[in-house]
């Protein structure tokens, strides 16, 4: 029922917004006319940093190479993949540390699998937190990692580029029109455990082009400004109201 509310409204509207060239592509297989799709890149909302490196690091107890994972802990957000891929990174990094960020269905078991591979020195589940709080230790580590299946066009993604710490993430859904792998990120497959150990290692590996993509991407997020999707609203706005 649902889905049938959705087609008939969206067939019959005069226009259409969506976030995203690949969501404008899944609405047209709904029967919209294509022409009537407007694509309005989502906003970034800045959260800046509270608290140094130093004070998450020490709060944490983090001495060495410091990952950070965020999003609902489901099957889609393939964060058992990350800690597949956390295990063979330890044997190049032994004091190497992940923060999961969020909670879900799959917590139970992502703490099983932790408990299996006595990794609970490595992964610190950190359940859900406040944006404030994420930024902190975003800011204070030296990758984040988004191994995901879906993404329309991801906040979590624009608030880390702004934030400026280099990026490791999949090449789905909306991912591609806000990073360019190797420009400014490393994009991978979907539950590759093996691309993702070899991104990680490469930006963990060299620090000073891990920098250089953070510092691409945070330049990148000018293109996703509140006044630039504003000004895109009204026009279509306009352009229904002119119809």
């Amino acid at each position: 029922w649902l889905q049938f509310v959705q087609s008939w409204v969206t067939k019959r509207a005069q226009a259409v917004v969506v976030p995203s060239n690949y969501l404008k592509n899944i609405v047209s297989t709904w029967g919209v006319d294509p022409s009537n799709i407007v694509v309005i890149h989502s906003t970034l909302i800045p959260v800046d940093p509270t608290a140094t490196p130093t004070e998450v690091r020490e709060q944490y107890q983090i001495s060495g190479p410091f990952l950070v994972t965020a999003g609902r802990l489901v099957p889609w957000k393939g964060v058992s993949v990350v800690i597949d891929a956390l295990r063979s990174l330890i044997t190049q990094f032994p004091d190497i540390t992940l923060l999961i960020a969020g909670d879900g269905p799959q917590e139970k078991a992502l703490r099983a699998q932790v408990a299996k591979y006595n990794l609970g020195s490595h992964v610190i589940f950190a359940g859900r937190m406040s944006s404030t709080d994420l930024a902190n230790v975003v800011a204070a580590a030296n990758l984040f990692v988004l191994n995901t299946g879906y993404e329309g066009l991801s906040h979590q993604l624009l608030e880390v580029m702004h934030i400026g710490t280099p990026i490791v993430t999949t090449h789905v859904g909306g991912n591609p029109e806000l990073l360019s792998n190797g420009v400014d990120s490393l994009l991978v497959e979907f539950n590759d455990k093996q691309a993702l150990v070899t991104a990680c290692q490469k930006l963990l590996a060299q620090p000073q082009y891990a920098k250089q993509l953070s510092q691409f991407g945070k330049a990148r997020t000018k293109d996703f400004s509140r006044s630039q999707a504003i000004t895109h609203i009204v026009q279509v706005l306009q352009y229904v109201y002119e119809r």
